[in-house]
């Protein structure tokens, strides 16, 4: 929608494996988050970045809360100058969305 709506925009979509990150731990092991897309727009104005979940409501909610969990860690490992990507979580049903609104 931004991409339409706004002249000189575009958007880059990478996907699995081109996406995922890496980070170390606090112990100092690699750590790997693999979301299912990471997307970014860029203006003239802006630049917004995205990293995606897809649930299909397979997962146990605490397994995606461990996800989460992995999500700050590495945000956290995110150095001053970056700006870490928004995380969208896509889910199949508005019973799972609050399902996981309660869990997390």
């Amino acid at each position: 929608e931004a991409v339409r709506q706004e002249a000189d925009t575009e958007a880059a979509v990478a996907l699995e494996p081109d996406c995922w990150r890496t980070a170390l731990s606090p112990s100092g092991q690699v750590q790997v988050l693999r979301p299912d897309l990471a997307v970014t727009i860029t203006s003239p104005a802006y630049e917004d970045r995205y990293l995606v979940e897809v649930d299909r409501a397979t997962e146990n909610p605490g397994r995606v809360i461990a996800t989460c969990w992995r999500y700050q860690e590495h945000q956290a490992q995110a150095s001053d100058g970056d700006v870490f990507p928004l995380v969208v979580w896509l889910v199949p049903t508005d019973r799972r969305r609050h399902r996981l609104e309660r869990a997390i």
